[in-house]
């Protein structure tokens, strides 16, 4: 299998009076994994589109052998260049084999922010993991170091472009000082505070892929607020007693953690992210009170508990875990992200959730509507059920005014008139069901802010055939993307080679 991931980035030219816009940077990483599956290409592209900004990740791949499960794309921004990277926003597609033309997803940024830096994950679940991995022989970009690497012991590959913020130590299995002889020669683990220098004044500290095999030699660091040792062989929490105080940002992400413990005495968490190791349980959470985000997908918990203290939590992380039913999350009425696509779920039994604004039940066993999801949930504005078995959606969906994005691809919806008093939804994926005929999409037209539509691969697009695209335009004229083209857009793209380049073709078409 090999894995392509391609950043490009583009910004007006201040000169121009129209939408013009130059590139500034673009650089490829390329990872080979000794599994013969299937080729994926992933483009993120940083674009000023209208008066959204956003990253556009453009999707493509060829099929061989296996599945691609999802895909998924996080955002970082910055309020300013002195500030620290945090998560923003969360865009995850599950796929299907049926999926074999591009996909197009984006990540809006918040209006006055900047600085933004993607991080792309395409998940192969249920196969065994892939035995070697090459990185590339090119030299990373110099506004920071990329890799792409996969995470030992779980078959994902996870590949980003880490933001460049601040004082950040920024790994790839050797330091930056380290000469190319020893970076080759170099197999051994790395210790904290003896291979790694530590600095007691550190407030941020980062270590990715650098071989870590335990935390340790932290007790000077009395001024720790943020934590982040990703995609190393960490097994056990341990050796932050100092931290207790300070410490608001624990991410121990894509390690080898069977067991969530010896965090209790970090009542100032605010960010945990344990996703991508093999913890079976939720557990020893309860003195976390101040914590807002918990990430623990991609691990083996088949129940959810041990969070209803946890009362001050707006983000809760589940997806691709072994959980069947929706539960113990009573409490945490504060909630605004609610993520457990690719689990084993049955039921929409959602509790009354007053301020939850985005849920994903994507890839679970879903094959009934609860209406009552409606009532408890009022300020949904993103709702993804897509790969499940749900008939057409019931008419009281009408009860989520403020519902924006409706993925419900890869269902056995027949008729979506129940969608059409939803005033404010702009993205509507209906991608993979059984819509026979365009008439059946004729109350599309009563959305006055319907911006994104993904019909493809019904059965109207072949009784259409050729003429697929343009009726469907015809039908919706003020739509700015069908299925994974962009329309009415005016954006003229200027490449400046360097010396010795040849120039790069724009990645979106136009």
């Amino acid at each position: 299998m090999q894995i392509t991931l391609r950043f490009t980035e583009y910004n007006k030219q201040q000169s121009a009076t129209d939408n013009t816009y130059e590139q500034l940077d673009e650089f490829e990483y390329n990872v080979n994994l000794g599994i013969k599956c299937v080729s994926v290409s992933l483009n993120a592209l940083y674009i000023p589109y209208g008066s959204k900004d956003r990253w556009a990740f453009e999707l493509q791949r060829s099929w061989d052998y296996g599945t691609l499960n999802y895909v998924r794309a996080k955002c970082y921004w910055r309020e300013d260049e002195g500030a620290t990277a945090s998560r923003v926003h969360d865009s995850r597609i599950e796929l299907s084999p049926q999926q074999k033309v591009s996909q197009f997803f984006s990540s809006p940024i918040p209006e006055g922010h900047g600085c933004v830096h993607p991080t792309a994950q395409l998940g192969l679940l249920d196969m065994d993991p892939p035995e070697k991995i090459t990185t590339p022989e090119t030299p990373p970009p110099k506004h920071g170091r990329g890799e792409a690497q996969l995470g030992a012991g779980s078959a994902h590959a996870r590949i980003r472009a880490p933001p460049d913020v601040g004082n950040q130590k920024m790994l790839s299995g050797a330091s930056e000082e380290s000469s190319p002889e020893e970076e080759s020669s170099s197999v051994h683990a790395q210790r904290l505070g003896v291979d790694l220098p530590l600095d007691p004044e550190e407030e941020e500290l980062t270590f990715q892929a650098a071989r870590i095999f335990k935390i340790e030699n932290l007790e000077p660091l009395k001024k720790l607020r943020k934590l982040a040792l990703i995609a190393n062989d960490v097994s056990v929490i341990e050796g932050l007693e100092a931290q207790g105080p300070t410490l608001e940002q624990l991410e121990l992400y894509q390690n080898s953690i069977t067991r969530i413990d010896n965090v209790q005495h970090l009542t100032n968490l605010i960010v945990l992210d344990l996703s991508f190791n093999r913890i079976q349980r939720i557990e020893n959470l309860e003195p976390l009170v101040h914590l807002r985000e918990l990430f623990l997908s991609s691990n083996k918990i088949t129940k959810i508990e041990g969070i209803a203290t946890l009362t001050e939590l707006r983000m809760l992380e589940l997806g691709s875990n072994r959980i069947r039913t929706v539960e113990g999350i009573e409490n945490l009425s504060k909630l605004k992200d609610l993520w457990l696509g690719k689990n084993k779920i049955t039921k929409m039994e959602l509790p009354n959730l007053p301020n939850l604004e985005r849920v994903s039940l994507q890839s679970n066993r879903l094959e009934a509507w609860d209406v009552v999801l409606f009532e408890r949930c009022p300020k949904l504005r993103e709702l993804y059920l897509s790969n499940n078995n749900l008939p057409s959606p019931p008419t009281e969906i009408r009860r989520l005014e403020d519902l924006t994005i409706l993925d419900l691809g890869c269902n056995r919806v027949e008729e979506v008139e129940a969608v059409a008093p939803l005033n404010q939804l702009q993205d509507l994926w209906l991608n993979d069901n059984k819509l026979q005929s365009l008439d059946h999409c004729r109350c599309l037209q009563r959305l006055p802010a319907l911006d994104t539509l993904y019909l493809e691969r019904n059965p109207l697009q072949g009784n259409l055939g050729p003429g697929y695209r343009q009726a469907v335009v015809d039908l919706l004229p003020r739509l700015s993307q069908l299925d994974a083209l962009l329309l009415h857009t005016s954006i003229n793209i200027v490449h400046h080679p360097q010396k010795d380049e040849s120039p790069v073709k724009p990645i979106m078409k136009h």
